[in-house]
């Protein structure tokens, strides 16, 4: 999801940076960097993975929500 929306994360973490709240300051400054230091990504990365998300959310009958650093939250159904 977020290689295929990599402008539209770009976009938000650049209006993240600009805010008077400096843990979000903080925490898009570190999402740009990694982004950038990876550059273009073809295929799932696990370190990349662990290195932007802050938890995962078991909700049962196979539905997750994964929390990213930046609060983006994805929901995913295990089928």
């Amino acid at each position: 999801m977020m290689a295929e929306n990599k402008d539209y994360f770009l976009d938000r973490w650049k209006g993240m940076r600009e805010s008077d709240n400096s843990l979000q300051r903080y925490k898009a400054k570190q999402f740009a960097k990694i982004i950038a230091e990876r550059g273009r990504i073809k295929e799932f990365d696990v370190e990349l993975y662990f290195a932007l998300m802050e938890k995962v959310v078991v909700h049962g009958e196979g539905r997750l929500m994964v929390v990213l650093l930046d609060v983006t939250e994805v929901e995913c159904i295990v089928e």
